[in-house]
């Protein structure tokens, strides 16, 4: 069973990536791993990039932005919590443009894999039933495709209305995000 498997590749003190690796061989599935800090160079990762970029926690705590990701938001100030704040805050629908249609069915799913991946993680659970407590966000449908890949409309703070092409990546701990914009009107 895949808990014996878990239990015995805890003790038998197998890294991170072995665990994996024998689950997907023996169970065709990723196993759900106990959290595990982010690194602290996701900082230092994030500020190097050009394009506006993030790093954050299952739960969408903000752990690292750069100051391109800063500037989206008016007086240059991100949320402290990104899925909090554009599933429940009225001024992420001046920036997610047509929030409800756009954003929320790929947000809904995209924390909900993420979260389903930190299973462990009690902020990540906790959002998970807020989530599904919200009956605003009950009647959206989730698109079954996540904000990888995405592109969405998106106003900038500073450069105004344009599509932003999303890219995710996952990294011990955290995932992080690179948001491509163009300004002005583009094809979806």
């Amino acid at each position: 069973s895949p808990d014996l498997y878990m239990r015995l590749a805890q003790l038998l003190g197998f890294s991170p990536e072995d665990t994996v690796i024998g689950h997907l061989e023996l169970f065709r599935t990723e196993p759900v791993l106990p959290p595990a800090s982010p690194s602290p160079f996701l900082g230092r990762l994030i500020d190097g990039q050009r394009e506006m970029a993030c790093a954050i926690t299952p739960d969408g705590r903000l752990l690292a932005a750069n100051p391109a990701f800063a500037a989206l938001f008016p007086g240059g100030e991100p949320p402290a919590n990104l899925w909090r704040w554009a599933l429940f805050s009225p001024d992420a629908e001046r920036l997610l443009l047509d929030r409800e249609q756009a954003w929320a069915p790929r947000l809904l799913t995209e924390i909900k894999v993420m979260c389903r991946r930190a299973q462990q993680d009690r902020a990540a659970l906790r959002l998970l039933s807020e989530v599904a407590d919200d009956a605003r966000l009950r009647a959206i449908e989730e698109s079954g495709s996540g904000l990888g890949g995405a592109s969405l409309p998106l106003h900038h703070a500073v450069l105004g209305d344009g599509t932003v092409h999303l890219l995710t990546a996952r990294t011990t701990g955290a995932s992080i995000l690179t948001l491509i914009f163009e300004p002005g009107d583009q094809e979806l």
